[in-house]
């Protein structure tokens, strides 16, 4: 270190998610305790779901006891909309510049990978770079978790591809019986789609809502235009037809992929709102 400079202090910033759960409240007073122990800003978040228009009488005023209860512990109280808790708690962390996020987990085992991750699960792997906090329901210890996040949302993961590769079965499997009904070729077509825009929604990769697209072409080629079971096709027709399927499937795939978008930037807006607030109440 050079003299006559002094080291500049990192800022640190905890944040706490806020729920309804009875155990949410041993939560929000570890996490007290860790701002104080690092002298740090302290922030408590609750994310709340679109589709919910009101909570369960004893659910609402267990969730009003514990903003009341993060208020009394000096925490500053924020409110985001969004379907996906686990990404909004993520993006209001990296845009407020949280460092330690203090959550709870009551399972403890873990899943199959096809099952639906937990909030906790899916916070450890959509926020980069901050230290995460869990505090089991059976005990009062706090076990962290150091994310080392890579580029997931450019290269696919083995789940990705897993579920991008059942979508194209699944869709051929669909279509060929669409076939033996007597169904026209559009209405195969449409099913194709359908899976890309399931597989856009389901897969965190952008690469594979592009894989998709390209193969749900070839497969239609492959296994629906004469001769069957090749690459060839005898009607010059279909090379339109492969073209238009091909842009309808990146647009719908795009689209569907531009949905988890909106998450982020309502999350954004949140936390610019806040500082607008705080500002004016500087100002006042």
């Amino acid at each position: 270190m050079e003299l006559g400079k002094t080291p500049v202090e990192k800022h640190e910033h905890v944040l706490v998610g806020l729920s309804s759960s009875p155990s949410n409240r041993k939560i929000i007073e570890e996490a007290s305790k860790l701002a104080k122990a690092f002298d740090a800003e302290f922030t408590a978040l609750y994310v709340s779901k679109s589709q919910e228009i009101t909570l369960p009488p004893e659910d609402a005023v267990r969730l009003q006891n514990n903003i009341r209860y993060a208020e009394d512990l000096d925490a500053a109280i924020t409110t985001v909309i969004g379907d996906n808790v686990s990404l909004q708690i993520a993006e209001f962390a990296r845009i407020s510049g949280v460092t330690k996020i203090v959550i709870g987990r009551s399972d403890t085992t873990r899943k199959p990978f096809w099952k639906k991750q937990s909030i906790t699960e899916q916070l450890i792997v959509t926020a980069p770079n901050i230290d995460i906090y869990i505090i089991p329901d059976s005990k009062s210890n706090l076990k962290t978790i150091r994310n080392r996040r890579g580029s997931e949302q450019i290269i696919p993961t083995k789940k990705d591809i897993i579920i991008t590769a059942g979508m194209l079965i699944v869709s051929t499997v669909f279509g060929i019986f669409f076939s033996m009904m007597g169904f026209t070729e559009s209405n195969i077509i449409t099913i194709y789609i359908l899976g890309v825009m399931l597989s856009s929604i389901l897969t965190k990769s952008h690469f594979c809502s592009l894989l998709s697209s390209f193969c749900s072409v070839l497969l239609f080629n492959y296994f629906f235009t004469d001769p069957r079971l090749t690459f060839h096709a005898y009607e010059p027709g279909y090379s339109v037809t492969f073209f238009i399927m091909l842009i309808a499937a990146l647009i719908t795939g795009t689209l569907a992929y531009r949905l988890k978008d909106n998450a982020l930037e309502a999350a954004g807006a949140t936390y610019r709102t806040k500082i607008l607030f705080d500002t004016n109440q500087l100002l006042a």
